[in-house]
């Protein structure tokens, strides 16, 4: 599968790609960003209380930083990159089995809480921060 990092997604300008790194950088200022993110995340549904029923949730943060990090700042060419090869195959039905329909909780749990955390979050900037990650969100449903 071949894919290409937001790269000619309509709507998703350099401009706006900043906008967003720096939204996501004024999140990352506040330590609780990423744990509030998966509390609220967990809340969603019992079954995504029951994926994380186990879950080294420190780890899982890191995790989270890493695949935002790749996801918002990584290389926009029109390679797909590796590493978001590996987290979907770890996250498709032969993985852990996060079905496609938990993708759309994890999204609007994430714009929640970039909300709550980001002083300069707006209409704009959530669409943005959605035009962002459209390509990565329907590149880990279609990985299933």
């Amino acid at each position: 599968m071949n894919v290409v990092m937001n790269a000619g997604v309509k709507g998703v300008s350099n401009e706006s790609a900043d906008r967003v790194w720096r939204s996501y950088q004024r999140c990352l200022e506040d330590y609780h960003f990423l744990q509030e993110f998966y509390l609220r995340f967990i809340e969603t549904s019992p079954e995504v209380a029951q994926k994380f029923a186990n879950t080294d949730m420190d780890h899982q943060v890191l995790m989270l930083r890493a695949s935002l990090d790749l996801m918002l700042g990584g290389d926009r060419s029109t390679s797909e990159p590796v590493a978001l090869r590996q987290v979907a195959k770890l996250h498709s039905r032969h993985g852990v089995d996060v079905p496609p329909r938990l993708y759309d909780c994890w999204l609007e749990s994430l714009l929640l809480t970039v909300a709550r955390f980001d002083p300069g979050f707006d209409d704009e900037l959530e669409q943005a921060w959605r035009a962002e990650l459209q390509k990565g969100v329907a590149y880990m449903k279609a990985a299933y």
